[in-house]
């Protein structure tokens, strides 16, 4: 049996804050970059069923981790990516959930 959605969001908001907390709390490119990539494979099957169904608030939680994706844009492979991702959720999130 699945979470509620209510449960899914908030476990995949404690998995992302602590990603964010990884990132802060080091000096080290290295550990910020790892802090970026370790929240993909954490996010799980049903956050997962919500992003690919375009769900408002899913995006919303990528435009977040997109974030952690900018601190570590320096390296080859994501130079330049960050912003196009970025622009790209905006362009699918309704203008009711935008800041």
């Amino acid at each position: 049996m699945g979470m509620g959605r209510r449960e899914v969001y908030a476990q995949v908001m404690v998995k992302l804050r602590l990603c964010f907390c990884l990132s802060d709390t080091t000096d080290m490119a290295l550990d910020r970059k790892n802090a970026a990539l370790r929240f993909p494979p954490l996010m799980g099957a049903e956050f997962r069923a919500e992003l690919a169904g375009r769900e408002a608030p899913a995006l919303v939680v990528m435009a977040w981790w997109c974030v952690l994706l900018h601190r570590v844009e320096e390296r080859w492979w994501l130079k330049g990516r960050v912003r196009p991702l970025l622009l790209k959720i905006e362009e699918l999130v309704m203008p009711e959930y935008r800041v």
